[in-house]
């Protein structure tokens, strides 16, 4: 009895094991869907919006009511769609960890992005604060920065996988 029993359980494990390695997603496979999916909802969206933001910042600026009004009417709803349709991919499940980390740095962009641009819409309500302006740049640097390493990441995993050669 015992002798089945240890078979019946050495199956099990077996079985289990052999399920989940088969079942295993490839760094490869999990990147090309990433990508896929990415070049679906990115459609050049933030750089449309980024282009936006500079229209009417730095040596573009002209006054806080047009920088006010871009922001609040165009560039805040559109980035939060943009960042909630974004959000959506983690529900995939990705599996690698790879995959994972982009999934994150360029959340973490997103999130920095939409934040500073309603710190910076926050700033001008109250009536041009600057300690919120100076956080709202701020933030933009740090996004900035982390969206260095998404795209050294995204870059060499595209050459590694997209076109391995």
């Amino acid at each position: 009895m015992k002798k089945i029993i240890l078979i019946v359980f050495l199956l099990i494990i077996t079985n289990s094991v052999t399920y989940m390695v088969s079942n295993k997603v490839s760094v490869e496979e999990d990147f090309l869907e990433y990508h896929e999916k990415m070049m679906l909802i990115q459609a050049n969206e933030e750089v449309e919006l980024m282009s936006l933001f500079e229209s009417v910042t730095g040596e573009n600026y002209q006054n806080d009511t047009i920088l006010y009004e871009t922001l609040t009417q165009e560039i805040i709803p559109r980035y939060t769609l943009y960042k909630q349709i974004y959000n959506s991919m983690h529900n995939d499940h990705f599996e690698t960890q790879e995959v994972k980390e982009l999934l994150f740095d360029y959340g973490f962009v997103l999130q920095r992005r939409l934040g500073a641009f309603q710190l910076l819409q926050a700033s001008i309500e109250k009536q041009n604060d600057k300690k919120l302006k100076n956080q709202a740049f701020e933030n933009l640097e740090v996004a900035n920065e982390f969206l260095e390493e998404f795209n050294e990441l995204y870059n060499k995993l595209f050459r590694r996988y997209a076109f391995p050669g």
